[in-house]
């Protein structure tokens, strides 16, 4: 397989769209776990287990977004999806779905970080 044929074939699969969705998903999770673990005294080996987590769980993903993809009728293997012709806009959706959820908690967790100094007296 040639360089150019296997970024198409990433293209295809939704490699990047997962990878992308992925690392903001995980952003958010670091930042409210690196909120929460102290408030809860957490020791400071959780903090390294769930970024170790985090970070091995990224290849997970790649893989399981190579192997399977979305459809109407649910989650199929790539090939039986292709050979089926079900390349439909589920996939697309989900991400889309996905992308704007995550930009909805990030703006409003910004939000939420605004201090009371900053709100207008009635």
């Amino acid at each position: 397989m040639n360089l150019p044929n296997f970024f198409a074939e990433l293209k295809r699969r939704n490699v990047y769209k997962v990878a992308v969705a992925y690392a903001i998903v995980a952003w958010l999770l670091i930042q409210a776990a690196s909120i929460l673990f102290p408030t809860f005294e957490a020791p400071a080996r959780v903090m390294k287990v769930f970024i170790s987590a985090i970070i091995l769980g990224f290849p997970v993903a790649l893989i399981f977004a190579w192997a399977f993809e979305a459809t109407p009728e649910g989650i199929k293997r790539t090939e039986a999806a292709d050979a089926a012709g079900q390349r439909s806009r589920a996939a697309s959706n989900s991400s889309e779905i996905t992308t704007s959820g995550n930009a909805f908690l990030a703006t409003a967790m910004k939000a939420s970080s605004f201090k009371e100094s900053y709100v207008i007296p009635l």
